[in-house]
């Protein structure tokens, strides 16, 4: 796919090239008045001399690039033809190179596509050099080979020439530009004058190209005539290698045939003798070894069941031994552990009645007497245990800092997570039976009570929110007037009141 790109761009290279030409066969009036004939001096004026002599110098490097390309093919004669056409331009004076520059002919085109032609030339000898030292030689002497011309034996590939077509086009367009000025001088003036020498000019420009591309093609073709002669000479050396070969294999094949045969019979002879003595040793030496298994076997076999008997014996003696052993230990660790767990449950029965002596001891202790030292509470905080009276304000009597007195037969508050979810429910106005009920039925009034006026007494002291502090000790007053009252729901709602009184507002 790359290389048919390659093709299409380079033919419609060409076609932009031939397309570009077209216009000089279209001169206007316009141009027939610029190409009127000149004298020298008037075609001289038109340019500096330096535009004159870089004219020629770059007319002159194309036309010796192209003299290179030539000689690299190895044709002498159209060596020396291409050598007196570049001789005669410079015989070209310099008003008629005015003349031929004042037809306006760009050499860009045509310098470059010869640059281009060259760099392959360059690029296709480094190959040839390269892969000089590749050739593979015949393995039989006298292989003929091609007659090679000084063409060489280097064929040009069609990119090559290709672009040697391209030089050939871009010469033509500066011919037919300069050969269109030279026809319009020859008409306008009816007489040809010093203007054939612009007409050789342009003559020379493309026979220097044609010479290029005829010596190229002139080799490729001289190549192939000599490969094809060099093909045949080559059929016929090979066609004799093959039959002088088959004889001589034939002749192998048959000598071969007779020593294999006779090497066969005698290694079959050799191999059946050795086999039947092979066979025979064999078969003696199996027997032999079959009766002195079976006889091994059998001592073997008396061995390890005399020895399987003796380890029977030994494992069951063993193991009448650790059973009466493990039997005796389980039986005397069975008696430690269930002696070991009536002691324990002894002790623990004590330590609770002990508990539960201290306990009702307690309960029935006055308060302001009550404290216990009882050993099962050693380390613990706060131990020993005393258990102060301390004064409420607004209120009368006093009550422990951990409990309330309460009736003989009602349960005793203590703890700190009992106090958190009574500030819960007075912060959230929430009712419960256990606290709004008075402790002579069960309930923990009295201990809300002492609650609301602890915070009280605390937050005066502190001087926390001393407005708050005072309008929840007022609703606190009428929360006792309702208690006293035994209007115990109202009591307990308003001593809610005033806890939230209490709570500073944010």
């Amino acid at each position: 796919m790359m290389f048919h790109t390659r093709w299409v761009q380079r033919i419609l290279s060409l076609l932009i090239l031939v397309v570009a030409t077209a216009p000089v066969f279209a001169a206007s009036h316009a141009e027939r008045e610029r190409l009127a004939p000149m004298t020298d001096a008037e075609a001289l004026a038109r340019f500096q001399p330096s535009e004159i002599r870089a004219y020629r110098e770059q007319l002159n490097g194309i036309l010796a690039k192209e003299r290179e390309l030539v000689a690299v093919t190895g044709q002498e004669r159209l060596t020396r033809l291409v050598d007196q056409k570049i001789d005669q331009l410079q015989k070209i004076g310099d008003a008629d190179f005015a003349r031929f520059m004042s037809l306006n002919v760009d050499l860009g085109p045509l310098d470059q596509s010869v640059t281009e032609l060259q760099q392959r030339v360059e690029a296709k000898r480094s190959e040839r050099i390269a892969s000089q030292g590749l050739r593979i030689q015949p393995n039989t002497s006298g292989f003929p080979d091609a007659s090679y011309s000084f063409c060489g034996s280097g064929r040009n590939d069609a990119g090559f020439m290709l672009a040697a077509q391209e030089v050939l086009i871009a010469a033509k367009g500066v011919w037919a530009a300069a050969s269109r000025g030279c026809d319009e001088v020859v008409v306008l003036a009816g007489f040809g004058g010093n203007v054939s020498l612009v007409c050789i000019a342009a003559d020379i420009v493309l026979a220097v190209a044609e010479g290029v591309l005829n010596g190229y093609e002139f080799c490729d073709n001289d190549i192939d005539s000599a490969e094809i002669q060099g093909s045949y000479l080559r059929l016929a050396h090979i066609h004799g290698d093959l039959s002088d070969a088959q004889t001589t294999i034939v002749d192998n094949q048959n000598s071969n045939k007779s020593d294999v045969t006779n090497a066969v019979d005698a290694a079959k002879t050799e191999i059946t003798n050795a086999l039947d003595s092979a066979k025979t040793a064999i078969i003696n030496n199996d027997n032999t070894n079959k009766n002195t298994i079976v006889n091994n076997d059998n001592s073997n076999r008396n061995h390890i069941e005399n020895n399987d008997n003796t380890n029977r014996d030994t494992i069951v003696n063993n193991d009448n031994a650790n059973r009466n052993t493990i039997m005796a230990n389980d039986n005397a660790n069975r008696d430690t552990i269930m002696a070991n767990d009536n002691h324990n449950r002894d002790l623990m029965i004590a330590e609770m009645r002990m508990i539960g002596c201290d306990m009702i001891r307690l309960i029935n202790t006055p308060e302001g007497a009550r404290s216990s030292a009882l050993q099962s509470c050693v380390g613990q905080p706060g131990y020993p245990y005393s258990f102060p009276q301390k004064k409420l304000q607004g209120g009368g009597g006093s009550v422990s800092a951990f409990a309330l007195p309460v009736g003989p037969d009602a349960p005793m508050v203590v703890g700190r997570e009992r106090s958190v979810t009574m500030e819960t429910y007075l912060a959230e106005g929430r009712m419960l039976p256990s606290y709004y009920l008075p402790a002579a039925r069960g309930g923990l009034l009295e201990q809300v009570k002492d609650l609301v006026w602890s915070t009280i007494a605390s937050q005066s002291e502190l001087t926390i929110a001393p407005d708050a502090t005072a309008s929840a000790r007022l609703e606190a007053e009428k929360a006792d007037a309702l208690l006293n009252a035994e209007r115990f729901v109202d009591a307990y709602r308003q001593y809610s009141v005033a806890y939230r009184h209490l709570i500073p507002k944010f």
